[in-house]
């Protein structure tokens, strides 16, 4: 999915390769620093309302 970029910090939501949930993370150069996990009976409800924010943000 595409990232969330807010003051010089993007944020993504999928899941890093060590570990087997989805979560909320931002890289710091080539390091992944998760910031929330999500339960796999919220990872729908996550991902879609992930999608409808990032379709109402501004193109820069």
């Amino acid at each position: 999915m595409d990232g969330l970029k807010v003051k010089d910090i993007t944020l993504f939501l999928g899941k890093l390769p060590t570990r087997k949930q989805s979560c909320f993370y931002f890289t710091e150069g080539a390091i992944c620093i998760p910031v929330a996990y999500i339960s796999k009976k919220n990872l729908p409800e996550a991902e879609r309302l992930w999608g409808a924010m990032l379709k109402c943000l501004p193109l820069e």
